[in-house]
């Protein structure tokens, strides 16, 4: 797991190639000409966080024997998901049947229907977080900038300044919730997922 400081530098990267487009060009021209150091830390952490979230995601596949819902999470723009799912359904991973109350449905982009017993809604939830966290970092920065009223007055401000205002906000609030989401996932994936096996029907 890295450490917050760590973690804050990559959010800072996420943020900042959201509102400019062209900054990760503007970073492989720098590396191309005289790499300096922070500019080559920057990228390590960015590539350890990568790293740790791949792991994190194989761990999962692993345990669910690679099953192909896997895929469809995160191939999916998002997820609608309800808290019981049809009569009489039947669980996607464990291919057993599932009541009503037993199992969820997930809907992926409109139109992907799928059920899973509740018992893994969790995994399936951490999941899909760690492949999207890059994009979650970047969309969460922007709902921010449009509730506040500078932003909304049209103030002019660099998208450097931007991300300087986000990061810095409230001692830190917003890298830091991520942080301890990111945590905790971690923990679960380590700690409680393995408590939880595929019950595969036979």
């Amino acid at each position: 797991m890295q450490r917050f400081e760590t973690f804050e530098n990559v959010c800072h990267f996420f943020i900042q190639s959201k509102l400019d487009k062209r900054y990760i060009e503007t970073i492989d021209k720098q590396l191309e000409k005289t790499p300096n150091k922070d500019l080559v830390a920057l990228v390590k952490q960015v590539k350890s966080f990568h790293t740790m979230r791949r792991l994190l995601c194989l761990k999962i596949c692993k345990h669910l024997g690679n099953n192909p819902i896997l895929n469809s999470l995160a191939s999916s723009q998002g997820v609608i998901q309800y808290k019981k799912c049809p009569k009489d359904g039947m669980c996607a991973l464990s291919k057993t049947k599932i009541n009503e109350k037993n199992g969820i449905l997930l809907i992926l982009d409109g139109n992907n229907l799928i059920t899973v017993h509740s018992r893994y809604k969790i995994i399936l939830y951490h999941f899909y977080m760690l492949v999207h966290m890059p994009d979650e970092i970047g969309l969460e920065a922007v709902k921010w900038l449009k509730k506040q009223k500078w932003w909304q007055n049209g103030q002019e401000c660099s998208t450097s300044d931007c991300t300087k205002k986000i990061i810095n906000y409230n001692d830190h609030v917003f890298a830091k919730g991520l942080y301890v989401k990111l945590k905790s996932t971690a923990e679960y994936i380590e700690k409680e997922m393995p408590k939880i096996p595929l019950q595969i029907a036979l």
